[in-house]
């Protein structure tokens, strides 16, 4: 059976692709997607992502606040995301997953506190290790190494906290500056990118 966030994804790519809403697979595979109850992050930030590239969405603004809201319960006090509600921990890529969702949620109007911002930023960069890298949890936890995956979701999510919070033309801010520490991270590694014997290469 497929879960709600594959279902959106395979719709997203439909969409890019150009396939049209009167297609009956595509037609079908919506309305699943509009009925279901998504359970855990990855779920609801690609929905709120189909809901932003599908303006003929049903009752796209109403379902986009109530998956808004359940995906902020998500939120660690730290301001970063896990799987599902009342979360003792958190992952990166959770996070940027919650972080690409609230964006297209934003883009849709919907309005998110600047504090969501604020501090998702600023956990996930205090998570920045010395050589720009970044880590699936805490860079001080045990056995956390950085690797490419994760260096690029982390600079994903300054990149959006960064828009979000209207700070892209300052040169030197400090979100700029963190980002700027990821892609030197990627250009002191370049060999990883595409390599199969990376650490989560796919």
């Amino acid at each position: 059976d497929v879960r709600p966030g594959e279902l959106a994804l395979m719709l997203l790519a439909a969409i890019h692709d150009g396939v049209p809403a009167t297609d009956a697979v595509f037609a079908a595979a919506m309305l699943r997607l509009v009925r279901a109850n998504p359970p855990e992050t990855y779920d609801l930030a690609l929905r709120l992502l189909v809901m932003e590239a599908f303006p003929a969405y049903p009752d796209r603004e109403t379902q986009a606040k109530r998956d808004v809201k359940e995906l902020l319960t998500h939120r660690t006090n730290a301001g970063t995301f896990d799987y599902r509600g009342n979360a003792g921990g958190w992952d990166l890529s959770n996070t940027q997953y919650a972080a690409l969702g609230l964006r297209a949620a934003k883009a849709m109007g919907i309005r998110i506190e600047r504090s969501v911002w604020t501090k998702m930023a600023k956990e996930v960069g205090d998570q920045q290790d010395s050589y720009g890298g970044f880590t699936y949890r805490k860079r001080n936890e045990r056995g956390m190494v950085s690797y490419a995956s994760m260096t690029a979701a982390g600079i994903a999510v300054l990149a959006i906290c960064r828009q979000a919070l209207g700070q892209e033309d300052r040169q030197g801010s400090t979100l700029t500056k963190q980002i700027s520490r990821g892609w030197q991270w990627f250009g002191r590694n370049a060999t990883v990118v595409g390599s199969a014997a990376e650490h989560w290469s796919y």
